[in-house]
């Protein structure tokens, strides 16, 4: 029996975390999957790293899946500041930023959820300021003894509520709308490259760039360069999968010119395209376009639910939706329940992309 032949190639998030990882998460997955859909536990191999890339093979009896995780964990580390002064100074100047160069009506309209994520840290620094002008103003300046207390509360809540990574992520956003990224721009490059290399050989039945929140905007960077690379028509081997993507922080923001001009460019692009989000997910643009609100969609790009909430029984759910972290990453994972959306059994399906689109629009309409 010939096996179906797939390639991987994968753009983690913002994420300092490097091969290693997602080597472990693709392994604990696909034996979850295996056990759950009681089908044979597939083989991944040892993960050999090369430079900015890192190889693992995942092989059943009708698949073969060569995993290329591409590495970028190393530009996120430089950028995730260990001294708690630069990074609040950046914070300070990402959200002046966002406050008075981006169109965050839009932002809040297309995104509820990501609006008051975005909001949530100036909202409890107001509350902090109010509350203690109330007190002062009913108890003079014994209100202001309250003061350490509120800062405690407010700390708590703060640190429950995970900050730290979206921060991160709101910082790098900033830098994607116009500051010179040198480092960025020449691993994208190199990935664009790699896979066009990959795809010229003509080995795999399909070829699948996957990008994972940043990772989906860092994907069309990439895409713009293979589009460049094969003079506007990339061969249809190649197909598109962004998981929980977030570009609308740099595309609405009034420097992220560049990005703009990317995605008029890819408009026309004709490959097999599959989008994924959820609802409930405080850090990406659910079920909306990488192209919105500005652009059409290109004609075989589909936007679609992971439908998460349908994968869990409803208390699991409820304590999933409460980790913010963890939920961004359930796109990743092997779910309760088998769904039309499973990306472990994606990985290692003997049917192409096409397949599973078509599978979840069914679900959808179920």
């Amino acid at each position: 029996m010939t096996k179906f032949r797939r390639q991987i190639f994968y753009l983690s998030g913002f994420d300092p975390r490097g091969p290693a990882f997602y080597h472990a998460l693709c392994q604990s997955e696909l034996a979850k999957y295996a056990a759950l859909s009681g089908s044979t536990l597939p083989h991944v191999s040892p993960r050999t790293v090369d430079g900015h890339r890192a190889d693992w093979r995942i092989e059943t009896e009708r698949c073969q899946t060569d995993y290329v995780f591409l590495r970028w964990d190393d530009l996120v580390r430089a950028r995730w500041h260990k001294r708690k002064d630069r990074f609040l100074r950046d914070v300070v100047g990402t959200y002046l930023s966002y406050i008075f160069a981006s169109r965050n009506r839009e932002a809040m309209k297309l995104a509820p959820v990501v609006g008051r994520t975005f909001y949530f840290p100036l909202a409890l620094v107001a509350a902090a300021l109010l509350t203690t002008l109330v007190l002062i103003l009913f108890l003079g300046w014994l209100g202001l003894l309250a003061f350490p207390v509120l800062v405690t509360s407010l700390f708590f809540l703060f640190h429950r509520w995970q900050p730290a990574w979206l921060l991160h992520i709101f910082n790098f956003n900033r830098e994607l709308c116009g500051r010179t990224r040198v480092d960025l721009e020449e691993r994208c490059d190199l990935y664009a490259h790699q896979i066009a290399a990959s795809l010229s050989i003509g080995h795999y039945d399909e070829i699948l760039l996957v990008g994972h929140s940043n990772g989906a905007t860092l994907l069309l960077m990439v895409l713009d360069r293979l589009r460049t690379r094969f003079g506007g028509a990339m061969p249809l081997a190649l197909k598109l999968l962004t998981l929980g993507q977030l570009t609308q922080f740099v595309t609405l923001h009034r420097d992220g010119v560049a990005l703009r001009q990317t995605l008029r460019r890819l408009e026309t692009i004709t490959n097999s395209w599959l989008d994924i989000s959820a609802k409930a997910d405080p850090a990406c643009f659910a079920l909306v376009s990488p192209f919105a609100p500005d652009g059409p969609l290109p004609p075989n790009l589909t936007i679609a639910s992971a439908r998460l909430h349908l994968l869990y029984a409803p208390a699991i759910y409820r304590r999933l939706k409460r980790d913010q972290f963890n939920y961004h990453f359930l796109y990743l994972r092997c779910s309760d329940r088998l769904g039309a959306w499973n990306y472990p059994g994606l990985t290692i399906s003997p049917q192409p992309l096409e397949h599973h689109i078509a599978a979840i629009r069914r679900d959808a309409h179920a």
